[in-house]
């Protein structure tokens, strides 16, 4: 994996899940994830922090995989239901409740 590549992924992960559980030796990481510190000054992850989260981003692909498997590929996106409520018709009365 591309390490710029590994910065533009953690956009889509969730980063107080995955670094404390995949990536636990990167210190600091809501500044540099961020692109700043709290005084506004730039933060950026090391090359051994990016690989580091390689590392993380393959065990954590690999614990997805052998928990979903390939099923998780194949299944449909769900569907929201549609709605069956009826909405009173224009003009009728609707009785307030207290």
């Amino acid at each position: 994996m591309n390490l710029k590549k590994s910065k533009d992924i953690l956009k889509y992960v969730v980063q107080k899940e995955f670094f404390p559980k995949y990536a636990p030796d990167v210190k600091c990481w809501i500044f540099k994830s961020r692109g700043k510190d709290a005084r506004g000054l730039p933060q950026e992850f090391s090359d051994e922090e990016l690989q580091l989260i390689i590392e993380g981003l393959n065990k954590m692909t690999a614990e997805l995989t052998a928990k979903y498997g390939k099923k998780a590929e194949a299944q449909k996106p769900v569907e929201m239901p549609k709605k069956t409520t009826k909405l009173p018709e224009r003009g009728a009365r609707v009785l307030k409740m207290n």
